[in-house]
């Protein structure tokens, strides 16, 4: 039980039980990000990242251009390659999307090129699906938390449609803790340390587990997923930090966790929308 006495403070992230891999991300550009709590280091998979002082879990956090992303190569996941129809997984992330476009890939096991794909979060999706008809609706700048049983997309789809899309807008310039949260039977998004509810879309159900992608199975990505044969999805903007947990947390774990986005929203006001993107080619976001 969390006594109300340490929210203020808020939950310090490798605290929690169950803990896969938790990322403070305060090393600087060109060093691998080494994890607490035994988890793999991520690796620049697209040049150096850039950082900027002064974060919440160290003294540096992420500042991603479109185009780059880090990633732990499959060979390296351990605890991050959560599979089975009894799998349970919650990743939570704190960020500030500074970039408009559409389909921006957080963090998650999540290959569509291969149809490999496990579980992952995304931001600013345009296109929220409804759990009693698994027809797609157009949305904007919510947050959606995806999960696969089958790799590939779901039966008789384009893409796949099993994910918990959010009711609350989490727009350009705004910081966010967005979690997804698994625990065999459907998936939920939580946003700020609160189930963001939307009917239709949030909760979703998914039973059957997450796919098991076996040795030769997506990475773990921060920032990108595979798509179309190559990276895309990109994701602009800060990133303070990533937590995987194999485990569903509590609401009040959830909320402790969120209790450090106003610290970041004083350090780190504002928005930078990036106008263009950088110099290498970019794939088109088609999403799921």
């Amino acid at each position: 039980m969390i006594s109300d006495d340490m929210l203020p403070q808020g939950l310090h992230p490798a605290s929690l039980s169950g803990l896969a891999a938790f990322w403070p991300l305060s090393e600087a550009e060109g060093n691998l990000r080494r994890a607490e709590g035994g988890g793999p280091a991520l690796r620049e998979a697209a040049g150096p990242v850039a950082t900027v002082d002064d974060g919440v879990f160290g003294q540096r956090i992420l500042s991603i251009r479109p185009g780059q992303w880090l990633e732990v190569p499959r060979d390296e996941l351990g605890a991050l390659d959560i599979y089975g129809p009894d799998a349970a997984v919650t990743v939570v992330v704190w960020f500030r999307r500074d970039d408009p476009e559409y389909w921006q890939a957080l963090a998650g096991v999540w290959d569509e090129s291969r149809d490999l794909r496990q579980y992952c979060l995304f931001a600013h999706a345009r296109l929220r699906t409804l759990s009693d008809s698994l027809e797609r609706v157009a949305c904007a700048d919510q947050l959606h938390a995806h999960v696969s049983d089958v790799g590939g997309p779901t039966p008789d789809k384009a893409f796949c449609y099993t994910y918990a899309t959010g009711a609350t807008p989490a727009p350009v310039g705004e910081w966010c803790c967005a979690a997804l949260s698994y625990d065999g039977r459907e998936v939920t998004l939580w946003r700020d340390g609160r189930i963001d509810a939307l009917a239709g879309s949030n909760p979703f159900p998914a039973p059957g587990g997450l796919f098991d992608g076996g040795s030769d199975g997506a990475v773990f990505a921060i920032g990108a997923n595979s798509v179309r044969g190559a990276m895309g999805n990109f994701f602009g903007g800060l990133i303070a930090g990533v937590a995987v947990y194999r485990r569903v947390l509590s609401a009040e774990e959830h909320a402790g966790l969120a209790v450090h986005l106003d610290r970041l929203r004083e350090l780190h006001p504002g928005e930078a929308t990036f106008a263009q993107k950088s110099g290498q080619d970019l794939v088109p976001d088609i999403g799921g």
